[in-house]
């Protein structure tokens, strides 16, 4: 049995909120990028339903980003399978 050290994975779902951005980069590969909200509501302990919501910066490479741009439009709910990245702030 292989024991994996480290997972980096992360399944969003959410609403498309900007609309969505194709491009090729420099070496010829389409880069598709839309933003998405996920909602998380829950209870609070005055008994109020409470909803946090969080903006993510989604990125698609090859042809996932084409067939992104074909379907995915403003407003779509779409769930998203992926990896997370930070990036980093070269001031800090």
């Amino acid at each position: 049995m292989r024991v994996f050290k480290n997972v980096n994975s992360v399944t969003l779902l959410g609403t498309v909120v900007t609309d969505v951005s194709l491009r090729i980069d420099n070496n010829k590969v389409h880069v598709c990028s839309f933003r998405l909200l996920t909602t998380r509501e829950y209870v609070s302990s005055e008994k109020t339903i409470k909803a946090e919501k969080e903006f993510h910066r989604i990125t698609a490479w090859g042809r996932l980003a084409k067939h992104c741009a074909e379907l995915i439009v403003n407003g779509s709910t779409v769930m998203v399978m992926g990896r997370l990245k930070y990036l980093k702030n070269e001031s800090q």
